[in-house]
């Protein structure tokens, strides 16, 4: 009839050209890059700074080595001391003076305990692990290293530098 005014219709629309598509994939592409040349220079950091934790742990159980060694002579020392004392050779003032000496190694070898400990805890930290968790550490053997091979560039190997690269791109 006159008053029915229904229309059916489907409507498509494709762009033929949209120069924005473009610009939006090829950045994509470099955000990925970009995050990927970060994945790597976080990767090269975190080696750096376990390694330097590593060696932190290496010298503070060095030094807590020599400090238990110091204490041994101390006490030691303080034994020969009381002996001589006893046989009349030293005074009680001498003796004293050796007990002295045997507080200050003790404070020197809780200082290096404490120090061992505090650079373990932070290594495991990096390594994820609790920090309470010991690991028995062998130190590192110098052996021969093969050199870098001459045809490595080094100013595209950097992160920093792709990370600019990228970034200017």
């Amino acid at each position: 009839p006159a008053t029915n005014n229904l229309r059916l219709g489907v409507t498509v629309e494709q762009p033929l050209f949209n120069r924005g598509t473009g610009a939006a994939i090829q950045s994509a592409r470099l955000g990925t890059e970009l995050a990927g040349i970060a994945r790597t220079a976080v990767a090269s950091d975190l080696r750096a700074t376990v390694t330097e934790a590593y060696a932190h742990v290496m010298a503070a159980g060095a030094a807590r080595h020599a400090a238990d060694r110091a204490m041994e002579a101390a006490v030691a020392d303080h034994a020969r001391a009381e002996a001589r004392r006893d046989a009349g050779q030293v005074t009680d003032a001498d003796v004293l003076q050796i007990d002295v000496h045997v507080a200050r190694v003790r404070r020197q070898q809780i200082g290096a305990q404490a120090g061992e400990r505090i650079a373990r805890a932070q290594l495991n930290e990096l390594m994820g692990e609790a920090l309470d968790a010991t690991f028995d550490l062998s130190p590192v053997t110098t052996g021969t290293t093969e050199a870098a091979p001459a045809t490595v560039d080094v100013l595209t190997s950097r992160p920093d530098l792709r990370t600019a690269a990228v970034q200017e791109s």
